[in-house]
């Protein structure tokens, strides 16, 4: 047992040093243990490795967060809230698993048989009854995060991991951005990084300003998310007034009554799906909708008015949000696309040829180990 009394210094010494501790009871030799079947993901400072336990045979998925990146603080603050949050259905389930060794820290999760939603996806989509499955899917796996006060951050398709082809069965992953609501969180690199699915007020803050995490930035991100599902394209680069897509929609969205018309982009969405990206969309966080506008919406209710090939007015080469989703075929092409669109503010880590076949191989040899 501690001694007590001392003031904050000795306090902070000894929580450093319980941390410390924490660390040493983590370590293990990651080879002795556990064979690497094959690197499924790999992001900026992760990557997502199948591997099999040599002493049980069992099939596990380690996520390495590099300590080049982080530290132990941090990893545990992630392995806490993904743990904590994996009973529900729709959140990944994360194991009491979780170690180190000298460049990484690790914790293990469960294997989804299908991969990501980038790795899914169609020129145009996912198609409607697949996109309203994802939305409900995803809205009551924020409700769940939000009734506890925390907000995840990093909403995207990579994030979103896909256990049905039909997309009845999908999780919310990588918690490592998630705070608690209220939070003052610093405008750095991985915000930059995630500018199409970032909401307007934190575009506005200047980079390594500080601003307040709220929950309605999670649901911009699931309006983002659910517009391409239905499109298979982003609505914008940026939500700004620098760029032209997004402030066709800010024009709509100021305007009121009969005559209020739709940004080109939006023409192949019903009315009742327009009021509700109106809410969830909304430009103002104070007046934006909260997730439960989605899981109010009855999703009998038609979403798309006709296909989304004759209702796209420009090409692909027009479009700077196709970029997203371009295949780079060569490592060397991925990373110079990689720079150019990094340049611009926009993030993809995705080669999706790369992801098919290692998703090809995946569903072969692997299948899920969870009931969840």
């Amino acid at each position: 047992m501690e001694e007590g009394g001392g003031g904050g210094g000795g306090g902070g010494r000894r929580r450093r040093r319980r941390r410390e501790e924490e660390g040493k009871d983590l370590r293990v030799d990651v080879d002795k243990e556990y064979e690497a079947i094959q690197e499924l993901g790999e992001g900026w400072f992760a990557k997502v490795i199948l591997v099999e336990h040599r002493k049980t045979g069992t099939e596990v998925v380690l996520k390495a967060i590099s300590k080049d990146s982080t530290d132990l603080k941090d990893f545990l603050r992630e392995f806490h809230y993904s743990y904590f949050l994996s009973p529900h259905v729709n959140v990944l389930n994360t194991y009491d698993v979780a170690f180190q060794d000298a460049g990484a820290y690790y914790f293990a999760q469960e294997l989804a048989p299908l991969g990501d939603l980038t790795s899914n996806l169609g020129e145009n989509g996912i198609g409607e009854s697949g996109a309203k499955r994802v939305a409900v899917q995803l809205a009551s796996a924020l409700e769940f995060l939000h009734s506890k006060s925390l907000v995840h951050r990093d909403l995207k398709l990579d994030n979103v991991l896909v256990f049905a082809g039909d997309f009845s069965r999908v999780k919310l992953a990588d918690f490592g951005s998630t705070v608690k609501a209220g939070t003052q969180a610093k405008k750095d690199s991985a915000c930059m990084m995630m500018v199409p699915y970032t909401p307007p007020e934190i575009c506005d803050v200047f980079p390594e300003e500080f601003y307040a995490v709220e929950t309605g930035s999670d649901v911009w991100q699931l309006g983002v998310i659910a517009y391409v599902c239905l499109t298979g394209c982003l609505p914008w680069a940026k939500a700004d007034i620098t760029d032209p897509k997004y402030c066709q929609f800010l024009r709509w969205h100021r305007q009121r009554g009969i005559k209020s018309q739709a940004p080109s982009h939006f023409h192949r969405f019903s009315h009742k799906l327009q009021r509700l990206l109106r809410r969830i969309l909304e430009p103002k966080p104070e007046k934006r909708g909260d997730v439960g506008e989605v899981l109010k919406a009855d999703t009998k209710d038609r979403w798309l008015l006709r296909s989304p090939e004759a209702s796209w007015a420009f090409s692909e080469r027009d479009d700077p949000c196709s970029l997203a989703y371009s295949v780079a075929s060569s490592r060397e092409e991925k990373n110079r696309l990689l720079a150019t669109l990094l340049r611009h503010g926009v993030e993809t880590t995705v080669d999706r040829e790369a992801k098919k076949e290692w998703l090809r191989q995946w569903v072969m040899d692997s299948q899920p180990r969870s009931t969840k």
